[in-house]
């Protein structure tokens, strides 16, 4: 209690008063660097042909439909990540092969056009 009437008229120990600036020095603040995503504009089709983005694995999965539907399409792989790329092609052979078509690289690192059966390119 007299310690409260000693702070309120101003007669607190100076040992306090060192112990509280302590305190506020030792507060840290979180930072958090976000990174601000480049938005790059996805291209959906190039002459007349789908082209998708499988990133992952799972994204692949999603595609398997149009494999289905003997329509060509184009994969860019050039948003794959690099652990997951090897899966991702390994479906689409597969799901190609099964349905007569071929996989066909494009452009190193970048596309690959799937064939239905009977389809070809102009080169």
């Amino acid at each position: 209690m007299f310690s409260r009437l000693f702070k309120i008229l101003g007669f607190e120990s100076a040992e306090k008063k060192v112990s509280r600036k302590s305190k506020k020095q030792q507060k840290v603040k979180a930072s958090y660097n976000f990174k601000k995503k480049q938005k790059v504009e996805k291209i959906d089709n190039i002459d007349g042909i789908r082209v998708i983005y499988p990133e992952i694995f799972d994204d692949a999965k999603q595609y398997r439909d149009l494999v289905k539907q003997d329509q060509p399409f184009i994969i860019s792989i050039e948003y794959s990540q690099k652990e997951e790329l090897d899966k991702i092609l390994s479906y689409f052979c597969g799901a190609i092969e099964m349905m007569g078509g071929e996989l066909k690289l494009l452009e190193k690192d970048k596309y690959y056009v799937v064939l239905p059966e009977g389809m070809e390119i102009e080169e």
